[in-house]
């Protein structure tokens, strides 16, 4: 049977995080995870990868994570001139994270995109999902 772990801070969600990518991409327990690190080119993350993340995330806090509270509406197709994402794509971007800065000056190739998902972000839009005002743990 799986626990449920109580979230009430910001530290109890990355503790939970690290946790489930160390078990998600098959990472030595001790490896040191920083909340900067980017899922796919740091920790080696792929497509599936992500989808497991989410349902051991689940299980974990106990509840239902819809994907888009965590991954964006799919923005593929969506490049512009010099390798930007288009504004609808940023509009997207930006209405699935609210509370995220603005990354409309932020140049992206498509095969980079998925850099964007850091160990933070995902943490972030997990706190935002359960309630929990985003601070980042000391």
């Amino acid at each position: 049977m799986v626990s449920v772990t109580p979230i009430h801070d910001c530290a109890t969600i990355v503790a939970l995080m690290k946790e489930s990518l160390i078990e998600t991409l098959s990472l030595d327990d001790d490896i040191e995870i920083s909340l900067g690190q980017r899922l796919t080119s740091d920790l080696g993350a792929e497509s599936i990868d992500f989808l497991d993340l989410v349902f051991r995330l689940e299980k974990k806090l106990g509840i239902r994570i819809p994907r888009a509270e965590i991954f964006p509406p799919d923005y593929s197709g969506g490049m512009g001139l010099n390798n930007q994402l288009d504004e609808e794509i940023f509009g997207r971007i930006r209405t699935s994270f609210s509370f995220i800065p603005s990354w409309k000056h932020v140049r992206l190739q498509e095969s980079t995109v998925g850099d964007v998902f850091t160990v933070r972000l995902i943490c972030q839009s997990v706190a935002h999902v359960l309630g929990v005002k985003w601070v980042d743990p000391a």
